[in-house]
Parts: structure tokens; C-alpha cells; sequence
């Protein structure tokens, strides 16, 4: 969803918000290739705001943040 938007400045940008899930992914140990043990309550749902800016090549992400907040 399209949360902010700055058309008219010289490097038009946007804002969008939208929702990571990482519920079905199972992080491993690198030299072992064991799964982690993870909490039970930790968020596999979350919040990301990207920031995307035009330039002539086109549009880039130029910001990537998870919120640290449940979706």
C-alpha cells in the first residue's frame, strides 16, 4: 500500500508499506546446515516501509526497513 508520495520534488519518491511473512522459512546454522531453534513468539508477520526514489534508469528501492510490528 502506497503510504507516501513526493512526486513533485526533484527525485520524485514514494513510500509503501507492506507485509513480509516469513512464517514457512527455516534458518540454519551455516557450517552445519542444522535448523535454528527459534522462539515461539517471535513475529513471522511484519511491517516493511520501502522508500522508492525515480531515476532516469528507473525506479529504486532506496530504503528498506522492517517495523519490528505485527501485521
Amino acid at each position: 500500500m502506497v503510504t507516501k508520495t513526493e512526486l513533485d520534488s526533484p527525485t520524485p519518491r514514494v513510500t509503501l508499506s507492506s507485509c513480509l511473512d516469513v512464517s514457512q522459512w527455516q534458518p540454519v546454522i551455516a557450517d552445519t546446515r542444522k535448523p535454528v531453534k527459534l522462539p515461539t513468539n517471535r513475529l513471522t508477520k511484519y511491517q516493511v516501509l520501502t522508500t522508492l526514489e525515480k531515476w532516469p534508469q528507473g525506479w529504486r528501492v532506496v530504503r528498506d526497513e522492517p517495523q519490528g510490528k505485527k501485521c
